[in-house]
């Protein structure tokens, strides 16, 4: 269960699996930076396993947007797209049809767990005064 009331997870990190690939270190900066980020927020509520991130590891590009990415983006409260070239790449042909335009748009049949993009609000607004 997430802090957030009402989602499964607080925080969703989408990134391209290029961005990830270690260099110099065991794992990559992805990896460390929500392992970083998810400690972070630990420390700051005093609870370990308080927040919920969700990211995959090991999607590969084949699967880019399929039914569970997108269950795992509606049950989140905060999406976070670590955007580079290899991101813009891996997007770009989702986004020239329509269904991939709508869901990463956040057009959600939920009006309260939609998108930033979309209009509302209320998972900023939430996370801005919950956690930070």
């Amino acid at each position: 269960m997430a802090y957030l009331s009402g989602f499964a997870f607080d925080i969703f990190i989408s990134y391209a699996h290029v961005d990830n690939l270690p260099v110099l270190a065991p794992k990559g900066w992805v990896a460390q930076f929500q392992q970083q980020l998810e400690v972070l927020l630990w420390k700051r509520i005093g609870r370990v396993g308080s927040v919920k991130i969700w990211w995959d590891p090991v999607l590969d590009g084949n699967q880019l947007f399929d039914k569970t990415i997108q269950e795992k983006i509606e049950a989140s409260a905060l999406f976070v797209a670590l955007t580079s070239a290899g991101y813009m790449a891996a997007w770009r042909p989702l986004l020239s049809n329509e269904r991939g335009a709508r869901l990463f748009c956040g057009s959600s049949s939920n009006p309260e767990k939609t998108s930033l993009n979309s209009g509302s609000h209320t998972s900023e607004t939430t996370v801005r005064n919950s956690i930070v």
